[in-house]
């Protein structure tokens, strides 16, 4: 695989970061079978959700990226990402907050897997990119002002020397 120039500058500076690379846990059978089977960089998506959630399943993040645009689970897969992806969600995704915990984007085999598919996705539409891909998983796929670019830099640089420091 091929890396562009900011990528190798990441891996690089990842030695001397306070970034955590992933390690084996629970979840690793899921992100190494999913990542093999979307022909996705190994550990990256690991590493993603490592910055989306710390591997924490139950997260929720209300309202990320709009009202009515909350964010579940280990890799934080929003309500819209999920529709993009054309998934129908059960009505607890978009109900009352009380309701929300029964979403079924918490389930973390599911969550990692539509994580895995949105990331091959970003991966194919920025023809092999990492730096593109990754940040467009987290803040969609347009920049709108100088503190949303300066925020998605710095989220790809964390994803991005986390996952060199596993690799």
């Amino acid at each position: 695989m091929k890396y562009n120039v900011l990528t190798l500058i990441l891996i690089t500076l990842g030695s001397s970061s306070g970034v955590r690379a992933s390690s084996t846990t629970r979840f690793t059978p899921y992100f190494e079978s999913i990542s093999q089977q979307l022909d996705l960089p190994p550990k990256l998506l690991e590493s993603i959700c490592i910055v989306e959630s710390d591997l924490r399943t139950h997260v929720i993040n209300i309202n990320d990226g709009g009202i009515g645009n909350s964010s579940f689970g280990i890799c934080q897969i929003s309500f819209n990402t999920a529709k993009f992806l054309g998934i129908r969600l059960n009505a607890e995704c978009s109900g009352k907050v009380s309701g929300l915990s029964k979403c079924i984007l918490l389930e973390p085999r599911f969550n990692i897997y539509l994580a895995g598919f949105y990331l091959r996705k970003q991966l194919n539409r920025y023809r092999g990119n990492l730096s593109k891909a990754v940040s467009a998983y987290n803040a969609g796929s347009s920049i709108s002002g100088n503190l949303k670019y300066v925020r998605k830099v710095l989220y790809t640089q964390k994803a991005l020397i986390g996952w060199s420091k596993s690799i």
